[in-house]
């Protein structure tokens, strides 16, 4: 980069996922250089950095680098049902409520689960509930 000053912007599908790099700098003293990129990623940020200081020698540089996932494709979910188990446990003590199931899931199509009438229950224990405060 010969000027201090400057804006670019580059894209590539890599692996299946389109990542976008921008790069801003403006004049400055001594090269600053800030990478901001997902968490998941944090760990290229000194490699990013050592890049741009390879081709850049001073001025106040941003990189953004954003990475872009389709509806949820290859990305494990996991959960921690110890953590679920006291989240849900607080919450019931919380409410008052004597106990807890789970009644529906979006998109969920469990083999005998009758969501509707598990649906109409939970509708009037929410009521009673209603009632009760």
């Amino acid at each position: 980069m010969k000027s201090m000053t400057g804006y670019g912007r580059a894209k590539e599908d890599l692996n299946g996922r389109p990542i976008t790099v921008e790069l801003r700098a403006v004049n400055h003293r001594y090269l600053d250089c800030t990478v901001k990129a997902p968490r998941q990623y944090g760990f290229l940020d000194d490699a990013v950095k050592k890049a741009a200081a390879s081709r850049i020698a001073r001025g106040k540089v941003e990189i953004f680098v954003s990475v872009e996932t389709q509806e949820g494709g290859d990305i494990a979910v996991t959960v921690n049902h110890t953590l679920a188990k006291r989240y849900l446990d607080a919450l019931h003590m919380f409410f008052g409520i004597g106990k807890y199931t789970c009644i529906a899931a979006d998109g969920m199509n469990v083999a005998g689960f009758d969501a509707e009438a598990s649906l109409c229950r939970a509708m009037q224990e929410a009521a009673q509930l209603a009632a009760s405060l």
